[in-house]
Order: C-alpha cells, then sequence, then structure tokens
C-alpha cells in the first residue's frame, strides 16, 4: 500500500511541474504578443491549475486574439467568477466574448459593466449590440458559394472587396506566387 501512495504523489508530483512548466512557456508567449502560440501551453497548464484566475484570463485572452475567438468565453467567465478584478480588461474581455458570439445581450450587459469600472469608451460596441440584435430579429437569406480555386486557397486570403457594378472582386492574399512575398506581422504572427 505504501508503494502505491509513493507512486501516485510522484506522479501527482511531476504532472504539477509539466503544468508549471507549460505556464511558464505560455508565459513567454503571451507578454512577446504571441497569443495564438500561448494557447497550447495554458491548455496544458489548465488542466492542473482549472481555478487561477490570472491563467483563465490569459487563455481568455489569447483566444481572443487568435483565429478561434468562440472559444475565449468560458475561459474568460471563470476568471470573471473567480475574480472580477484579476485584471482591468477582464470585464470588457468578457464582453467582447460574447460580442463574437454574437450574444449581444451578454455583451452588452458586460459592456456597461466595463463602462461603470472605467477602463473603456464603448458606446460605439454597445451600437453594435444594438445593431446585432435587430439583424438577429429579422434575419435574411444568404447563399454562400464557392468560389473556386482561383478565389479560394488554403493560403491565407482576407480583406476582400467588391466592386460597385459586382463585377470584380479585390482581396489580400498570402498565396506564394504573391508579388514581394510580403509579411504582414499581424495577421501572420505565429509563423
Amino acid at each position: 500500500m505504501l508503494n502505491i501512495n509513493i507512486k501516485h504523489s510522484f506522479i501527482a508530483a511531476s504532472q504539477e511541474q509539466a503544468a508549471k512548466d507549460s505556464l511558464k512557456s505560455g508565459d513567454r508567449y503571451y507578454k512577446a504578443g504571441y497569443y495564438k502560440k500561448a494557447i497550447i501551453p495554458y491548455l496544458t497548464a489548465i488542466d492542473f491549475f482549472k481555478d487561477d484566475a490570472e491563467l483563465n484570463f490569459k487563455l481568455g485572452h489569447s483566444y481572443l486574439n487568435s483565429p478561434i475567438k468562440t472559444n475565449a468565453r468560458q475561459y474568460l467567465q471563470k476568471a470573471y467568477e473567480l475574480n472580477n478584478k484579476v485584471d482591468e480588461d477582464v470585464v470588457f474581455e468578457l464582453a467582447r466574448a460574447y460580442h463574437y458570439e454574437h450574444d449581444w445581450v451578454n455583451a452588452e450587459k458586460y459592456y456597461r459593466e466595463s463602462v461603470e469600472a472605467g477602463n473603456r469608451n464603448i458606446d460605439e460596441y454597445i451600437a453594435q449590440c444594438e445593431y446585432g440584435k435587430q439583424l438577429a430579429s429579422e434575419p435574411i437569406n444568404v447563399t454562400i458559394e464557392d468560389l473556386g480555386g482561383e478565389i479560394n486557397s488554403p493560403f491565407a486570403d482576407y480583406a476582400a472587396g467588391i466592386t460597385a457594378d459586382g463585377k470584380k472582386i479585390y482581396f489580400t492574399s498570402r498565396r506564394p506566387e504573391t508579388t514581394g512575398a510580403a509579411y504582414d506581422h499581424v495577421i501572420d504572427r505565429s509563423e
């Protein structure tokens, strides 16, 4: 019996050390602004430190600054519930997470709370929520079409614009054959 308890204690200690190492790794990426890269180590750490408000905030904030924004709310909500003052932006970030989920009521609620905390001028965000509620109450039919390989590619294609006559589409692309092979430090930050 004693041998089993020693083995269990050793495993728990090594898991805790692995979680601490992951937390340090995530913090390095986070502090450097590489939020997308911070997510995996933070996910490893959160398994061990579930009730750490700061870690939950950082993981939620990292998701908000990644392509997978809709994963942010659960961590920001937990951070807020554990300590609503864990970061001066926790309420605003929680509002943004609800906003990305199109939960206009909760987004507006937390935007208003953010203003009460004195850390943001969010009139524009509240107006977006009001407009979102209006659009959701009056849905329209939309057809989405695949425009084929000339437009849709496995590379980063974004910022599309259509001419007024609807005959041409312009967009930015990070395809290998693009002129200058430019690197966008915001879009391509994880590279």
